[in-house]
């Protein structure tokens, strides 16, 4: 029998209830024909009897449905992740069917189980895991000789070091005069500081006493969460998905410290101590990432910074497509000029004639609106300017300036078993409202 919705194979999983499809993508899997149908608890034998061989059957190598709740050990968890072939498959964060009212579920909490239709829950989250166990050998015994594995940026970005913190290694990645990137990553007599800090904020995360978990997407699809688990703390973050908030004087103790111990790092470094008044805790599962965005929201300012813990996270930065152009919205960049756009040295050469007085502003503006209307749009996706890795010891990433996330967006890809990561921004609620639906960013 074949689902009428997908055209693929349907399965009599109960006793005394109909064939249900089997394909997890399919608004069938969920669907019930009769919502006075109670359903029993009790497999059908010819169900039981092919249960070895279902996964063998199906579409496109997709599993069957989702079992029960249940507590996946530490050793499960990473041997799954090891063997796993297949990015779109995310052991631990896999979806569940509960025994009591059978309904599909997803994992939304990051320490149980909870079933959205009955309420009833399973303290089956993520196992406990180490510092050492999550953060390897070369990120602990970190110096200022060690050499950054997998770092690479192209030739328009200037990398600077910058040695004010004595057990720290602190880079800077100019992308045009007005925006760059600090990267600061502790050296091994700094870890046994981040080390604490670590097992307070797992603790509460693992308690929940620091409630993360996915949060619902301003998007068109009804019901979508995003991928990532997450839990705001003093100014709502009003971004393209709703948290929860709690004020900062509610907080747990690590919340204040980690804000405080951002805040003071980069005083050292820029000379200024930025003002935070909200902070953001995400969580990631194994093989979790967030895809091209920016965290350019009306209201934010300028100094964005985020401290990690737990797993390893690779993050990448591109230029817009109207950046790479000459243009900001529906703006021409008349007056900026970033390394690397299309046609750079034409675009420069007009500005060296305008500066010159060979060109008045309105003929300066009309070759330069001319030139960029006509260069070919670039691809979709193109290589990165800045790959940068992001290690759980306690390293630090700081976003600098006022158009940084309007020209340039980035990219996290989280490669460990578990991590945690808080970002602090600073926002003036007058002026931050929610972000409308909108399509992806082109990049």
């Amino acid at each position: 029998m074949l689902c009428p919705k997908c055209k693929e194979p349907m399965v009599v999983r109960y006793k005394d209830f109909p064939a249900i499809c089997a394909f997890p993508r399919c608004e069938m899997v969920t669907e019930r024909t009769d919502e006075n149908d109670q359903p029993t608890k009790t497999y059908d034998e010819s169900w039981l009897a092919e249960r070895h061989d279902m996964t063998r059957n199906m579409p496109r190598s997709y599993p069957i449905l989702p079992g029960p709740a249940y507590s996946m050990s530490k050793g499960e968890l990473v041997r799954r992740v090891n063997n796993s072939n297949d990015d779109d498959r995310r052991p631990n964060w896999e979806g569940f069917t509960c025994m009591h009212c059978l309904k599909l579920n997803s994992r939304v909490h990051w320490n149980r189980l909870e079933c959205s239709k009955c309420g009833r829950s399973s303290p089956y989250g993520m196992p406990d895991f180490t510092f050492d166990e999550l953060v390897s050998s070369e990120w602990r015994d970190f110096t200022t000789n060690s050499k950054v594995p997998d770092l690479e940026y192209n030739d328009h970005v200037r990398m600077t070091p910058i040695n004010v913190h004595p057990d720290r290694v602190t880079r800077m990645f100019r992308f045009d005069p007005d925006n760059f990137v600090l990267s600061i990553i502790p050296k091994e007599s700094a870890i046994k500081r981040y080390k604490d800090m670590f097992e307070k904020l797992w603790s509460g995360v693992q308690d929940g006493t620091i409630p993360i978990r996915r949060c619902p997407v301003n998007a068109k699809v009804k019901g979508q969460l995003t991928s990532f688990l997450a839990t705001n703390f003093s100014e709502p973050y009003l971004a393209k998905m709703k948290t929860d908030t709690t004020p900062f004087n509610e907080a747990p103790d690590v919340i204040r410290q980690l804000r405080e111990e951002l805040a003071t790092v980069i005083q050292k470094v820029l000379g200024t101590r930025p003002e935070f008044n909200e902070g953001l805790v995400i969580g990631n599962y194994p093989k979790m990432k967030m895809g091209w965005h920016s965290d350019g929201e009306k209201g934010v300012g300028p100094v964005v910074a985020s401290i990690s813990f737990g797993g390893l996270a690779m993050m990448e930065f591109v230029m817009t497509s109207g950046s790479l152009l000459g243009k900001l919205g529906s703006y021409y960049d008349y007056d900026i000029i970033l390394p690397g756009c299309l046609e750079e040295e034409k675009k420069r050469a007009l500005l060296r004639r305008r500066e010159s007085g060979e060109l008045t502003e309105e003929q300066y503006r009309r070759l330069f609106k001319k030139l960029v209307d006509g260069i070919t749009p670039p691809p979709k996706t193109h290589k990165p300017i800045l790959t940068m890795p992001l290690p759980g010891s306690g390293s630090i990433m700081v976003q600098v300036g006022p158009s940084l996330n309007k020209r340039y967006l980035h990219t996290v890809k989280h490669q460990g078993m578990a991590r945690l990561v808080f970002t602090c921004r600073s926002i003036e609620h007058e002026e931050h409202v929610a972000q409308p639906p909108k399509k992806r960013q082109k990049i």
